[in-house]
């Protein structure tokens, strides 16, 4: 019976090893969901400085994740390519920023040893006074992404793809400027609303350089950042 206690005994000492080294460390949080302000709007709810008026500050909104302790939010004026960022264990963060201009936000999500993967991508303007008509936000440039190598058909064709936005939804046309330099300046057509064009007769192993010049009805114009892809020997 001695025996059979040790036994019991010694299992019963195995299986709680055998079931703490089961134990996983916790996954990323998961990535925030954006509330506001919302994507491709107008943001009239900026509380303008008496001290200066061509600012405003806004309350940034997004919703809880699951496993977060904290939030990077992070804001790039889309003029000028500044980038503001803020750390946070609210779901909520004040920021000023210049009205009149467009912005592009999104946040993550951290937890005491990992982060969730960047959220969703908004772009908004803050609202200025006495603008009836904004500009379109700068084109996305989707494919290739930057930095990409890429494999040419064999006629060496190749599909630039984007996405434009605009709050007035009002995009005329875009422009495609294409180059072996940086920034590029030869304009290789685009000039309607269609958001791809095929480019022809590419070389093998060249880098290239390519950005979107988007305008709406009224004139008003904006100008993506520049992307670079390579083409495979």
């Amino acid at each position: 019976m001695r025996t059979t206690g040790y036994i019991f005994l010694l299992a019963l000492v195995l299986s709680l090893f055998s079931c703490g080294g089961d134990e996983s460390p916790a996954g990323p949080p998961e990535s925030p969901r954006l509330v506001f302000p919302e994507n491709n709007s107008e943001c009239l709810e900026g509380e303008v400085s008496a001290q200066s008026p061509n600012i405003s500050t806004i309350q940034f909104r997004w919703e809880a994740s699951s496993g977060a302790s904290g939030y990077t939010l992070t804001i790039r004026n889309l003029n000028s390519g500044v980038t503001i960022t803020e750390s946070t264990t609210s779901t909520s963060f004040p920021v000023t920023l210049i009205r009149g201009t467009p912005y592009a936000w999104s946040v993550r999500a951290n937890s005491e040893t990992t982060s969730s993967p960047e959220s969703a991508t908004w772009k908004f303007f803050n609202a200025g006074d006495g603008v009836t008509s904004y500009a379109p936000f700068p084109a996305d440039l989707i494919y290739p992404k930057s930095g990409a190598t890429v494999n040419l058909d064999a006629s060496g064709s190749l599909e630039l793809r984007w996405e434009g936005a605009d709050v007035d939804n009002d995009i005329a046309a875009y422009e495609v400027l294409f180059d072996t330099q940086d920034p590029p300046v030869t304009n290789i057509g685009g000039n309607g609303p269609a958001e791809s064009l095929m480019v022809n007769a590419l070389q093998p192993g060249t880098t290239y350089y390519w950005r979107i010049i988007t305008t709406d009805e009224s004139g008003n114009r904006s100008t993506s950042e520049v992307s670079q892809f390579a083409t495979a020997n």
